[in-house]
């Protein structure tokens, strides 16, 4: 059982835990960046930075991969310039068991619940190396890498936790199994999977592999896509990022702009946090106060860019949600530019840190859904009976609605009305 000094305070709300962890990513980039060395946001940390502008809401782990040589140079760079703040763990270190590194910020204690025997220490992020990919063999290849992650899971896996959730008979089975596969040994099996995809090297490939995670042939990318790389707003940070993210994310997660099922988003950890209680207000605010904004943006004009500049200059990220199509012929309209294009639109005006579909009508559970403190809406609503509602429940969520006054003399109504009187047709059957 871990003691937990009496100067540390265990952190309980994901905002907290998340400011941490933006701070630990801000640290590794601005190591990175020091030392020359390449890296790129992965996975879930990359979708965040996408489709949120920085964490997802419910999130509560970061995910960056590196070049192989340059992942090893960070191992030796961390020991030895800033081993006073950080530790990073990665094999052969004793009782790690996982093919690639964790940077830890010091400080913290962190307990994972599912893994008694392998404990970290403190907050971390993950960091993963990226190789070639099998030019031959990949079949037989990726068998053996699901092969020594299953020891691996399985080693660690801690059937107590399932004690009273699953069948007396699964419980002894796992037990069983977790035993039998100890026999194998963690540290044997780490060794084959990491001698195993260091046989493909970085240096001559023309596709590389970000492995570790489980994403197996998820993982591949071109490697002049990998290394064509971007700045992206995370939070109120800056960090790298693949500029041609779309095909990678959609191999990943699919249609990623949409939310997924309430029930979904939930953090797949169990761990609980402890910070000395001086380290929070040392590292100070990473995280943005979020605000959301929605409307169909179909005859885009100066009056949405200065509704948009009005709310930027309100919050630290501005959240823009975008009507989809159906959405607007639910309303008993048609839209004329498509949504795809639409959103694209917004998304590119430097005022917006993330746009995100809106799907339906319902804004209270968006803003929660987003972690918004104000919903942006114009004018023409206030004092109505139906957003007097609104504010009522949004206040119970300490949500607050602002009031926003539309750009005098211009419309997308009056635009609309404008051009079907110069070219006399009815813009609304437009295809």
């Amino acid at each position: 059982m871990c003691s937990i000094p009496e100067n540390y305070v265990e952190i309980k709300d994901l905002l907290t835990m998340q400011n941490l962890l933006v701070y630990l990513l801000n640290e590794f980039h601005n190591i990175c960046e020091k030392n020359n060395l390449i890296y790129n946001i992965f996975g879930g940390t990359m979708l965040g930075a996408v489709r949120h502008g920085g964490m997802i809401p419910w999130d509560d782990d970061i995910d960056v991969t590196m070049p192989r040589d340059d992942y090893e140079k960070l191992i030796d760079i961390v020991n030895l310039k800033y081993k006073d703040r950080f530790k990073i763990l990665h094999y052969p270190d004793k009782w790690y068991c996982y093919p690639f590194a964790k940077i830890i910020l010091k400080d913290t204690i962190l307990i994972e619940n599912i893994n008694k025997k392998y404990q970290f220490g403190g907050l971390y992020i993950d960091v993963f190396p990226v190789d070639g990919y099998p030019t031959k063999n990949e079949e037989k290849f990726f068998d053996k890498l699901r092969k020594y992650k299953q020891i691996r899971c399985r080693i660690v896996d801690n059937p107590q936790i399932s004690k009273g959730y699953v069948s007396k008979a699964k419980y002894v089975r796992r037990k069983i199994l977790s035993y039998v596969y100890s026999l194998y040994g963690m540290e044997r099996c780490l060794s084959k999977e990491i001698n195993l995809v260091k046989e493909n090297e970085w240096k001559t490939s023309e596709f590389v592999l970000c492995n570790g995670a489980g994403w197996f042939q998820k993982g591949k990318l071109e490697k002049k896509v990998y290394l064509d790389r971007q700045l992206y707003d995370f939070e109120k940070i800056r960090v790298w990022g693949i500029k041609k993210y779309d095909g990678h994310l959609k191999n990943l997660y699919g249609d990623y702009m949409s939310l997924p099922p309430k029930e979904k988003r939930i953090s797949p950890h169990d761990y609980q946090l402890y910070v000395r209680k001086d380290l929070i207000e040392t590292i100070g605010g990473y995280i943005n106060d979020n605000r959301l904004y929605n409307r169909v943006y179909d005859l885009f004009h100066v009056g949405h860019l200065n509704l948009f500049k009005n709310a930027k200059g309100m919050c630290d990220k501005l959240i823009v949600g975008v009507t989809v199509d159906e959405l607007v012929q639910y309303k008993g309209k048609n839209a004329l530019i498509p949504f795809e294009d639409r959103i694209e639109m917004v998304r590119s005006c430097k005022y917006v840190d993330a746009a995100v579909p809106q799907y339906d009508m319902d804004k209270l559970t968006a803003c929660k859904k987003l972690g918004a403190s104000y919903l942006f809406v114009g004018d023409d609503w206030y004092g109505t009976s139906k957003w007097e509602k609104y504010e009522e429940e949004f206040a119970k969520e300490n949500i607050k609605i602002i009031y926003f006054p539309y750009t005098k003399g211009i419309s997308s109504t009056k635009i609309t009305e404008a051009l079907r009187t110069l070219r006399k047709v009815d813009l609304h059957d437009v295809k």
